[in-house]
């Protein structure tokens, strides 16, 4: 061999903790690993902001994770949720969690909810339109999945490492530069 060789850098983890609580420490782990927070520093000839500033008003449930958050168009935010854990992968984080999204919020309320596909282009009722039905050999028939796209009704569940993605309207925001 000639020369230096290839050299790999990275950063490694290592847990050590029963079988059974093991996805409690790697998931939320993986999670730091790989969205590291993004510190932002204004420019010294601007006005005073908030020195911190957070979006929600409560937390979501252990094992959920809100993975986008982002504006969509003039009135609505883009809003991804996304169930942390895989079947079976935890006694109790592994079920459907069910929770409220009222409230969650800081400062404003929800005015509209609407549930589309993943990539947010289409409604959830368009995708299960399209959706295929596969028989698979061994597998009961599956139930209907509600066919909603548009809801006043703020309750969420997420199975087992699912995503939801929702356009939300929330009422007008508090400005967050201090005057």
């Amino acid at each position: 061999h000639y020369g230096r060789g290839l050299v790999v850098r990275g950063r490694h983890l290592l847990t050590l903790t029963n079988p059974s609580d093991a996805s409690k420490v790697w998931r939320p782990l993986q999670d730091q690993l790989y969205m590291d927070l993004l510190p932002f520093f204004p420019n010294q000839a601007a006005p005073t902001y908030r020195k911190n500033y957070t979006a929600l008003a409560k937390a979501l449930p252990r094992n959920v994770q809100l993975v986008t958050l982002q504006p969509w168009d003039k009135e609505f935010l883009l809003m991804r949720l996304a169930h942390q854990y895989g079947k079976g992968e935890d006694a109790t984080l592994s079920d459907a969690v069910t929770f409220s999204l009222e409230g969650l919020f800081a400062g404003q309320v929800i005015l509209e909810v609407q549930e589309r596909g993943l990539a947010a282009t289409i409604s959830r009722k368009e995708v299960l339109s399209r959706r295929i039905s596969w028989k698979i050999d061994g597998e009961q028939d599956r139930k209907p999945l509600k066919q909603e796209s548009h809801s006043k009704d703020l309750e969420v569940t997420l199975g087992p490492l699912q995503i939801r993605t929702f356009l939300v309207k929330l009422s007008p925001s508090p400005s967050i530069l201090v005057v």
